[in-house]
């Protein structure tokens, strides 16, 4: 589902973030595929209360918002009749993919200049890096909510 975030949900990612305008730190987002048309899946949005499947939905980013929009998701309209949310006390919670802090600024012959942190296959489970955890986790999520049969 495509959707528009504040800019602030990618902070941690965005190299020397605090020294950059609002619009080079979106480019960057755009230059390094995270947001914009060619945009991949990031992150997952889940209502709460999660009822079933339909309560929660993979996220694609079209484009950010400024910082001082906080924490705000932009979502089509068919995300309230998707889900079943009732304007009540309803909540929409994101959480996206974690990358790792080793950005040279260069390719290196990858499709992105950053990497989804990924577990380790040499550790035991208890040992491996929470954010390769959590990816490890969203992939599970993603591969359940994006297969056609489910």
């Amino acid at each position: 589902m495509d959707s528009i975030a504040s800019i602030g949900l990618f902070r941690d990612i965005i190299p020397n973030y605090n020294k950059l305008s609002y619009e080079q730190a979106r480019q960057w987002l755009k230059d390094e595929g995270i947001i914009g048309d060619n945009g991949k899946i990031e992150a997952m949005g889940y209502r709460i209360p999660t009822q079933a499947a339909a309560s929660i939905s993979p996220l694609r980013f079209v484009d950010v918002l400024p910082e001082m929009m906080n924490d705000t998701v932009i979502l089509p309209d068919e995300f309230t009749k998707l889900t079943g949310s009732d304007f009540d006390i309803d909540k929409l919670f994101v959480s996206r993919y974690e990358y790792d802090d080793s950005y040279d600024g260069s390719k290196n012959g990858q499709p992105f200049g950053i990497h989804r942190s990924k577990m380790d296959e040499t550790k035991e489970l208890g040992e491996q890096d929470a954010k390769a955890l959590k990816n490890n986790l969203l992939d599970n999520y993603m591969r359940i909510l994006t297969t056609p049969d489910m």
